[in-house]
């Protein structure tokens, strides 16, 4: 500070002295070289703006402190962007999730959806699922616990008498596999409806699919149940994962005889949109199979489907990238941009490639509508309890079903005694114990990492958050890139 002092006070520069006025605290920004251009997101407004290049080169000056090195030219055009509102200093002073404060309302009142596990057994044994490992310390393994009517009863009665401002709560069936227990699963549908009498109430089912028959999607059909089927790919790539616990045999051909049972006795379910598809995508094989396969199967064509990398937050083995899985990564960005400029009609895009449009658009959507407060949160943690409350087969409560019911610190508490309300308002305010570092965060409001990515099995863990920033704030920004591309290509009006 002292040398910038003297160097102005030497230059005697009316100009410069003025652009060190405005820099006495340094912009809240991030820069962005692109193809296209060069461009900088303000924090401040949550707004990505362009800029020439001489005015980036001075930006970068600022951020490194060397303003002494700013042009008159460039001065001058930077004082015009910070009359626009743009370039502003404002961090938040302090880290705090903003429905702390109303916490008490929101458990009371506002639970949206409680998620069963009203099995803990699995007729799969899935290599990538941290239930399958044999000696695991993060996460549970499989076993034969099973949730009692009784303990369902319950959890139905909390929702019930939690979820007042809710207009449609959601009761969820996770497992293990909730179809091995049907006849708990279809008793609880039915106590639900009954109890919910007068009030609209929802249904969700995450399953492998192998189970399915007559007498199951009658009663889903017939109760409007909509599914969630796992399946990962063609042939090979599903059959190397998720296998028959009984036997190790491959899963695939049993699973595709059951979808094509559902759209041949149940078409107009299979046509509203009640089938939806989980695709975990395995980094280590073949992308372009897997997408080619929900384009060209006749089956698979025109459905919803949500893919994700393998969770391998609580795995004891990590994802391994093969070279050949970034390339192909990088095409389907390449087929996202085609697609965004009409180039490309949905129909031959792959599924991928449509998550990545479904993220671009939400970011579309928060562009211009966030601004920094002196008091907040980063924006990966979800109110907890409220949002996705997991109760497990014995009756404890957690976060959601991504969490390690192993974790003493995951346990917000217990149907017969309700929320520990002292240990969900720690969890959701992860960004305490990060404070120094989020404020400081150009991706502050982009951040997803949530209390799961601190779990310290006892504690919240700041340096097992702190490893996941920086592929964060790389996700980041590779999305405002193939932002940045689309907006340019249709501009311009060529590719």
């Amino acid at each position: 500070m002292r040398e910038i002092e003297e160097t102005l006070h030497k230059m005697g520069n009316i100009m410069l002295n003025k652009l060190y006025n405005y820099f006495m605290d340094t912009p809240f920004v991030h820069l962005i070289d692109t193809p296209y251009g060069f461009y900088f997101f303000d924090v401040n407004t949550h707004t990505i703006n362009k800029v020439e290049k001489n005015v980036y080169n001075a930006l970068e000056l600022v951020l490194t402190g060397e303003i002494d090195l700013i042009d008159e030219n460039s001065m001058i055009a930077i004082e015009r962007i910070k009359s626009q509102g743009l370039l502003k200093s404002n961090r938040p002073k302090s880290m705090k999730h903003p429905a702390s404060d109303f916490l008490d309302y929101y458990l009371k009142h506002r639970v949206n959806q409680i998620s069963l596990q009203i099995t803990q057994d699995c007729n799969f044994r899935c290599n990538y699922c941290v239930y399958s490992e044999n000696n695991n310390p993060l996460n549970r393994r499989h076993s034969k616990k099973k949730m009692s009517f009784d303990l369902a009863k319950k959890a139905v009665d909390f929702l019930l008498s939690h979820s007042r401002d809710v207009t449609s709560p959601v009761i969820a069936f996770y497992g293990g596999e909730p179809l091995l227990e049907f006849g708990l699963l279809k008793k609880t549908v039915l106590y639900a409806e009954e109890a919910f009498l007068g009030k609209p109430i929802r249904f969700d089912i995450t399953t492998n699919c192998s189970l399915i028959d007559r007498d199951k999607m009658n009663f889903f059909v017939e109760h409007n149940i909509p599914l969630l089927i796992s399946l990962d790919g063609p042939k090979d790539i599903h059959d190397a994962n998720r296998k028959f616990a009984a036997n190790g045999c491959g899963t695939f051909d049993v699973i595709m005889s059951k979808l094509h049972f559902i759209k041949e006795n149940y078409p107009d379910y299979y046509k509203q949109n009640n089938i939806k598809f989980s695709i975990v995508i395995d980094p280590s094989k073949d992308l372009d199979c897997v997408n080619e396969m929900f384009i060209k199967n006749s089956v698979l064509q025109d459905t919803y489907a949500l893919t994700g990398l393998i969770d391998d937050s609580y795995s004891t083995e990590k994802n391994e990238y093969s070279d050949e899985f970034v390339l192909q990564s990088k095409y389907e960005d390449f087929i996202g941009i085609l697609n965004s400029t009409e180039r490309i009609k949905d129909s031959s895009i792959s599924l991928t490639t449509l998550n990545q449009l479904r993220e671009l658009k939400k970011l579309d959507a928060k562009l211009g509508y966030f601004r920094i407060k002196d008091e907040m949160s980063h924006a990966g943690p979800c109110i907890v309890g409220s949002t996705r409350l997991l109760m497990n087969a014995y009756g404890d409560f957690y976060p959601c079903e991504k969490v390690s019911e192993l974790s003493p610190i995951m346990n917000i508490g217990n149907i017969e005694y309700g929320f520990d309300i002292d240990k969900v308002k720690n969890l959701m305010n992860v960004c305490k114990i990060s404070e120094k570092e989020c404020i400081n965060c150009w991706a502050i409001n982009e951040c997803s990492l949530c209390p799961k990515f601190a779990d310290g099995h006892t504690c919240l863990d700041v340096n097992i958050l702190l490893s996941k920033c920086n592929g964060v704030k790389k996700l980041v920004e590779d999305d405002i890139r193939t932002y940045i591309a689309i907006k340019e290509i249709k501009a311009s009006g060529c590719i």
